[in-house]
């Protein structure tokens, strides 16, 4: 019964505030377009300055239980422009059902892994 436009506003919240954790986390970096108007509820992040990306991706999964998806994505050749080819990028993926507390504990989650 929720419009489109309220679940697209619930979304962009929900990047913004893992835009912004993301920014306080030394030694990673987010791709694609940093700006919350041009992103879907997409964000791919390299950690490979810190630990293996599939490492990370893993760690999420086993010991927090939050699922990403680690790779090229069926994007190599965007990778190759990154600099993340072969080893791709962790990818989160978020939508109006998700609530802000999960972002804060995935935030919480990565700041345990890497550190």
């Amino acid at each position: 019964r929720e419009g489109s436009a309220a679940r697209h506003a619930k979304e962009e919240a929900l990047v913004v505030r893992f835009l912004a954790g993301l920014k306080q986390i030394e030694g990673i970096r987010g791709l694609g377009p940093q700006q919350s108007a041009r992103k879907v509820g997409l964000v791919s992040v390299d950690f490979t300055a810190r630990q293996d990306n599939a490492v990370v991706s893993d760690r999420l999964a086993t010991d927090y239980g939050i699922l990403t998806r680690c790779g090229l994505h069926c994007a190599p050749n965007a990778h190759k422009t990154y600099g993340t080819f072969p080893q791709g990028s962790v990818r989160f993926s978020f939508n109006s059902t998700n609530a802000p507390e999960e972002i804060d504990f995935a935030l919480d989650a990565l700041h345990k892994i890497l550190f």
